[in-house]
């Protein structure tokens, strides 16, 4: 379920000097490598708790197992 990754220093060397360049996380704001980053700016740790944020306030009970599901019978 949860995708963990180590996350690079940016004193770290490395072979391939195209992924160097770092942004923060819109949300928490720590630097990642940009390749690191969703399309939306943010990092998996974030997308992952605001994903399970967003699930509590549509589900408070997780009787639904998708945002499909709850589409299809939920509202």
């Amino acid at each position: 379920m949860f995708n963990f990754f180590k996350k690079r220093k940016k004193d770290d060397n490395f072979e391939d000097t195209n992924d160097t360049e770092t942004a923060a996380c819109v949300e928490c704001g720590v630097e990642h490598y940009k390749e690191d980053l969703d399309e939306d700016g943010y990092c998996e740790r974030c997308v992952d708790f605001l994903s399970e944020a967003g699930w509590d306030a549509v589900d408070p009970d997780h009787n639904f197992d998708s945002y499909n599901d709850w589409d299809e019978n939920g509202h």
